[in-house]
């Protein structure tokens, strides 16, 4: 009995001794030594995660299941969305159009999905209308790809993108037949290899205004180690920027809603494989303008604490 007392006593008296010795910087030395365990195992675990949903993808890819092309009414996977966000006092949702028929060089109508911010009493028109689920359609009448031949079928294929930025070898480019959702297609592929590993389709400067938003959206697929991107150059200033940046074996559909920056009057719509000895594949790169920011959508409310009455978000044919 006593003995079992004397033993917990000495393990209080050198636990107490212990807490009392180890100071802050104590603490902070083992937290530093366990930390990168922990963000290893950490960035293990979302590798994992992220490798695991792409297998299943492509597996599911592979045995023959595939949704609608070019649409987003009813999603398809291995679609990715940039909306932009909110505008004014709305939020845009997601975009239907034919993008097929945009990318022949024929018009089209699309549609924006867009839901009121909290305070919106929303004003309906012909070409402005609210659906069951709450989402307030906008149709944008009989828009244009902004760059001809987007989808690469006619003539050489090219003359849609006849530029480079990185000045490579004329047969890194070309236009070459496959098959995406099961149908026949032409496409255009960057082939990047011994000493070229950057190559690019970039479009001839397309004048743009920063008051109003536009869509650009394409397909993309890489082969034997390919890195592709998506993306566009500013003008005059020439910045650079990317949405996509993808080495997916399987074809993806990618878009989104922008608004170019303030000092932007110009722009080069643009795809590119970078950093690599592989092929990049890409179809139907559209460019779409939508219409002008309607900064004077919503009225005050008649009584105080009312709600916004508001019109659609854009302007369509607007001049400025």
């Amino acid at each position: 009995m006593l003995g079992g007392l004397l033993i917990e006593g000495v393990a209080f008296v050198v636990a107490a001794f212990v807490l009392f010795r180890l100071k802050l910087d104590n603490l902070f030395f083992i937290f530093g030594a366990i930390a990168p365990v922990l963000l290893i195992s950490g960035v293990v675990s979302h590798y994992t995660t992220v490798k695991a949903v792409q297998t299943a993808y492509d597996a599911d890819r592979s045995a023959g299941a595939s949704g609608l092309a070019n649409t987003v009414a009813t999603p398809e996977a291995g679609t990715s969305t940039q909306s932009g966000g909110a505008t004014g006092e709305w939020r845009l949702v997601r975009y239907e159009v034919d993008e097929e028929q945009l990318a022949r060089d024929a018009p089209a109508d699309l549609k924006l999905y867009w839901m009121p911010l909290p305070g919106v009493e929303p004003v309906p028109s012909a070409d402005f209308y609210r659906q069951a689920d709450g989402e307030w359609v906008q149709v944008i009448r009989q828009v244009r790809s902004l760059v001809p031949n987007a989808g690469f079928e006619q003539g050489d294929g090219l003359s849609g993108y006849p530029n480079d930025l990185y000045k490579a070898p004329a047969d890194t480019r070309e236009v070459v037949a496959d098959t995406r959702n099961n149908q026949a297609t032409k496409v255009a592929v960057l082939k990047n290899g011994g000493q070229t590993g950057q190559t690019s389709l970039v479009s001839a400067p397309i004048a743009v205004n920063p008051k109003r938003l536009y869509l650009q959206a394409g397909w993309l697929r890489s082969d034997q180690g390919g890195e592709g991107y998506l993306g566009r150059v500013w003008l005059p200033k020439g910045t650079y920027e990317y949405f996509v940046k993808s080495d997916s074996p399987t074809w993806f559909h990618y878009k989104q809603i922008v608004r170019p920056p303030a000092d932007a009057t110009k722009i080069q719509v643009g795809a590119a494989n970078i950093a690599s000895q592989g092929q990049v594949y890409y179809d139907d790169l559209i460019f779409v303008e939508l219409g002008q920011l309607n900064d004077a959508a919503c009225q005050q409310p008649a009584t105080p604490g009312g709600p916004l009455r508001c019109g659609p978000p854009l302007l369509t044919g607007a001049k400025d």
